[in-house]
């Protein structure tokens, strides 16, 4: 996947990406303690209801690596979602572990 570089008019700082991110998270105070202690719950609510500019700041924030990493962890409610990052990680070259992608991997 390739993504923009961040604008510098975005949050760079994780309590300002909490700030940004927080109207996702609305059954938990977002913290920013809560990237390092369950960053694929984070990437994965990012991922099924946020938008572009979110996925990039996440991105940033994380770094690539850690990004793809917990994209291959992430479980997603939606099964479009969850095709559309399974093709993202694919492209990347990410091994996707998942028992769901596994399966589908296996199907197809």
């Amino acid at each position: 996947i390739e993504l923009k570089p961040i604008r510098r008019t975005q949050p760079r700082s994780r309590a300002a990406v909490t700030t940004k991110l927080a109207r996702l998270f609305w059954d938990h105070d977002l913290e920013p303690g809560d990237f390092k202690k369950h960053p694929a719950w984070i990437v994965s609510r990012v991922l099924e209801y946020g938008n572009l500019d979110d996925v990039r700041i996440l991105q940033a924030v994380l770094g690539k690596r850690e990004f793809l990493r917990q994209v291959a962890r992430a479980r997603f409610s939606s099964s479009r979602t969850e095709a559309f990052w399974r093709y993202m990680l694919e492209m990347e070259g990410v091994e996707c572990t998942k028992r769901s992608f596994q399966r589908g991997a296996w199907i197809s």
